[in-house]
């Protein structure tokens, strides 16, 4: 995965969502799905389903890519908070 590829995912998720919700989640189980993490997170229930589909499946990518330290990095340059 190019950083523009990494960075264009990033931007489609949120760099705070991958952050604070997403990684934590897919560390600790790579099989997790959208519905399971909004069952846990009451604050993302204004999200539709099917965006936050979308979310996952862009950080999934990101770590099947094995650029999750990468994405964490560039979060960690911006000004993500």
């Amino acid at each position: 995965m190019t950083t523009e590829e990494l960075n264009k995912k990033l931007k489609s998720i949120g760099k705070a969502m991958f952050r604070d919700v997403l990684y934590n989640e897919i560390m600790a189980n790579p099989n997790v799905t959208a519905e399971e993490i909004l069952s846990r997170h009451s604050e993302l229930k204004e999200l539709s389903l099917e965006a936050f589909r979308t979310r996952v499946s862009n950080a999934k990518a990101i770590f099947s890519n094995g650029a999750e330290q990468a994405a964490l990095a560039i979060i960690a340059q911006s000004r993500a908070k």
